[in-house]
C-alpha cells in the first residue's frame, strides 16, 4: 500500500528507551506519524511487513540488534526502497568516534545527537524525509538521474545532492567544498569532434572518479562542465585535489582519424568553513564565479620554477614543464592549441623577453609592447 499526499509520512523510531520514544512524539507527531520500535529486530520486521515507511531514525546502542547492524541490514535488504530510506543515528556525546565512523562506511544518512534540540530535529527530518510513493517513483525512474551519455549523475541529481550534503555540514560544523571543472573551449571541440566527444567525455569522467574518493559526488553538468562535492574538505585540500585532476586530464591525448586531441580545463571552487552557514546555491553561485574569473583571466598552471636574477632583483618565471611539452608537441606536429591558449603562453614569456632584451640589447621594445597589446585585445 502507498501513502496518498494526504496521509502524515510514517516515521519508524527504533530506540529501547521510553523516555527518547515519547521526545520523538512530543516534537514530531504534529506532522509525521510515528511508529515505534524497541530493537533492531523489531525494527527489521516493521520494515518488511509496512511499505509505508518513508524514514528509520535508529539509536547506536540496542539489545538483539544495534542500530549499526540494523543500519548494514537496510542497506543490504534486496528491496531497493528499504535499501534507499534515510536512516539517522541517535548518538550520545560519548559515542566513539570510531563507531560514528562506521556508521558514515556504512552510509548512515545524518545523525543526531541526545538530548534533542526541537528546531534541528524538525529541520534533520524535513531534510531527508519525502513520502514512500515518491520515493518509489524515484527508484523507478532511476535512469533520469543519470546522465546519458557519461553514465555520471546528471545536475537535477547534483542540486539535490548538494543540498542535503550542504544542509548536514551546516548542522554540524563540518566543511564541504562544491567544485566546478570545464573543458577548455567545449563546443569548438565538440563541432570539430561530434563523434567522438561522447567518448572523450566518458573518459575524463573516469579520469575524475579516480581520483576523487566513494563518498563524494561526481556529475556532469552538460557542455563539457563537471561538478564535484568534496566532503568533509577544506578549500587548501580542494584546490589540492582538483590540481591534480586537471593535471591528469590534460597529460591525456585523445587519437582519432589521424588527428591527437588534447584538453585543457579550468575550475573553480567554493568552500564551507566550520561556523558558516551558506546554501548550496550560493556556494554553487560562488565556484561559478570563480570558475569565470579563471576562464577569463586564462590562468597558467601554479607550478612555476623560479629564476632570481641579483643583479636586477627580478624573478622571471618561466612553466617549465608545460613550455616543454607544448615545445615537444610542435615539433611533433601534434599540437592542437587554440588562440586562447597561445596568448597564455605567450604571456608568461614577456618576462623572459623583457629580460632577455635589456641583457642582450636586442632592441626587441617596440615589438615586446605590440605583443602585450596584442595579448590584451
Amino acid at each position: 500500500m502507498l501513502t496518498s499526499e494526504k496521509t502524515k509520512p510514517r516515521v519508524l523510531i527504533a530506540d529501547d528507551s521510553r523516555v527518547v520514544l515519547k521526545t520523538f512524539c512530543k516534537f514530531l507527531q504534529e506532522d509525521y506519524d510515528i511508529v515505534e520500535s524497541r530493537d533492531g529486530q523489531e525494527a527489521w520486521k516493521v520494515l518488511e511487513a509496512d511499505d509505508t515507511i518513508c524514514a528509520v531514525f535508529t539509536d547506536m546502542q540496542m539489545p538483539k540488534v544495534d542500530g549499526l547492524a540494523l543500519l548494514q541490514k537496510i542497506r543490504s535488504a534486496d528491496n531497493s526502497i528499504i535499501q534507499s530510506l534515510p536512516v539517522i543515528l541517535v548518538t550520545s556525546q560519548q559515542e566513539q568516534d570510531e563507531r560514528v565512523q562506521l556508521a558514515f562506511s556504512l552510509g548512515v544518512t545524518d545523525l543526531v545527537q541526545k538530548p534533542f534540540n526541537k528546531n534541528l530535529l524538525k529541520s534533520c527530518v524535513r531534510a531527508h524525509i519525502k513520502p514512500r510513493h515518491i520515493a518509489q517513483l524515484n527508484a523507478e525512474s532511476e535512469i533520469a538521474e543519470i546522465h546519458p551519455v557519461t553514465k555520471l549523475a546528471n545536475k537535477p541529481y547534483f542540486v539535490d545532492r548538494g543540498v542535503k550534503e550542504v544542509g548536514f555540514s551546516v548542522r554540524h560544523q563540518q566543511a564541504i567544498s562544491i567544485a566546478l571543472l570545464s573543458i577548455s573551449e567545449y563546443e569548438s571541440l565538440n563541432r570539430q569532434f561530434q563523434s567522438i566527444m561522447p567518448t572523450i567525455l566518458t573518459k575524463i569522467g573516469g579520469f575524475i572518479r579516480t581520483i576523487i574518493r566513494q563518498e563524494d559526488t561526481l556529475a556532469d553538468l552538460s557542455k563539457g562542465q563537471y561538478g564535484i562535492i568534496l566532503l568533509a574538505t577544506e578549500y587548501s585540500e580542494a584546490t589540492h585535489l582538483l590540481k591534480r585532476i586537471k593535471t591528469s586530464i590534460e597529460s591525456k591525448q585523445f587519437s582519432y582519424k589521424g588527428s591527437t586531441i588534447s584538453t585543457m580545463t579550468h575550475f573553480g571552487i567554493a568552500t564551507l568553513t566550520v561556523g558558516e552557514e551558506w546554501t548550496f546555491d550560493e556556494l554553487l553561485n560562488r565556484a561559478n564565479v570563480q570558475l569565470s574569473n579563471s576562464i577569463k583571466n586564462i590562468e597558467p598552471p601554479k607550478e612555476v620554477q623560479e629564476i632570481h636574477v641579483e643583479s636586477k632583483n627580478i624573478v622571471v618565471k618561466v612553466v617549465a614543464s608545460t613550455f616543454s611539452k607544448i615545445i615537444s608537441m610542435i615539433n611533433k606536429h601534434q599540437a592542437n592549441l587554440r588562440s586562447q591558449h597561445s596568448k597564455a603562453i605567450i604571456q608568461e614569456m614577456i618576462p623572459l623577453l623583457e629580460f632577455c632584451n635589456e641583457k642582450h640589447d636586442l632592441k626587441l621594445d617596440e615589438a615586446i609592447e605590440v605583443i602585450k597589446h596584442k595579448c590584451n585585445s
